[in-house]
């Protein structure tokens, strides 16, 4: 599923995610850590987007499970949802709604030509796209969301269209998006919280307003509680897996959004 969270701070909004990617076949099920889950939007300044869910198919007929993971790192796959939205979001004053639309459209011509792809997953929640944004003239930050779902019928359609601003003088929390139940009962209200140290605390107990709280540990906050979240995964299995290195950007007032945290091999 993925787990991205999303923290408004003074500088603008810090965006981290984990880079785990489980793929599953009838046979076997191979996890690869190496997947990155935040896009820059080529041309539109200061905006990221990021999708969770069951947003990317593979094709991998061919390819031996030892080889699954260099597969994906060197590949494009068949089907990507987070490469189409942030293709639509290139466009002059699309709004959400529009945004959306492409996105229905292009899933539902995938569909069509690739029923099987997706047969397991009739009738329910498909991903969630998201897109962060920064205006550095007025300090508003807005985070914009909506989720695909599959219709029995295989007619696919946009639900929970969202678009949350954040001014400097309001309060500063924490936005989940792929694994929040698990994050919720499995960490915070469960095991995983002896994983949640220092960096977590410091922060969580000084969030007041957005105009107080600082990149850096915001950052550092929300490093550690996907890697708490990685860590609980050991003793309570997430649906689809939170793991591998955390990548953590920030949009905030440079034109392209700057990154804290980026594991190797990234463009």
């Amino acid at each position: 599923m993925t787990l991205v969270l999303v923290i408004p701070t003074v500088a603008g909004l810090i965006v981290a995610a984990d880079s785990r990617l489980g793929i599953s076949t009838p046979d076997w099920t191979i996890v690869c850590d190496n997947v990155f889950k935040i896009t820059e939007v080529e041309g539109v300044d200061r905006t990221v987007v990021f999708t969770t869910g069951y947003g990317t198919i593979w094709a991998l007929a061919g390819v031996q499970t030892d080889k699954v993971c260099e597969h994906v790192a060197s590949n494009k796959p068949k089907f990507d949802a987070q490469a189409i939205l942030a293709n639509t979001a290139r466009g002059p004053g699309a709004s959400l709604e529009d945004i959306a639309r492409e996105v229905v459209l292009a899933t539902a011509a995938y569909i069509a030509s690739h029923p099987a792809d997706y047969a397991t997953r009739i009738g329910q929640f498909l991903f969630q796209s998201a897109l962060a944004r920064f205006d550095p003239d007025t300090r508003r930050a807005s985070v914009e969301s909506f989720s695909v779902t599959l219709g029995v019928d295989l007619s696919v359609s946009a639900t929970d269209l969202k678009t949350q601003q954040y001014f400097p003088i309001d309060g500063c929390g924490l936005k989940v998006f792929g694994e929040a139940n698990y994050l919720t009962n499995a960490v915070f209200n469960g095991p995983g919280r002896q994983f949640l140290g220092e960096r977590y605390g410091r922060f969580r107990n000084a969030m007041t307003t957005i105009e107080h709280a600082e990149a850096e540990p915001a950052a550092d906050f929300a490093v550690e509680i996907i890697e708490a979240a990685s860590r609980t995964t050991s003793i309570v299995p997430s649906e689809t897996g939170i793991g591998g290195p955390v990548d953590v950007v920030l949009v905030g007032d440079d034109t392209r959004p700057q990154r804290l945290r980026w594991k190797s091999g990234g463009a």
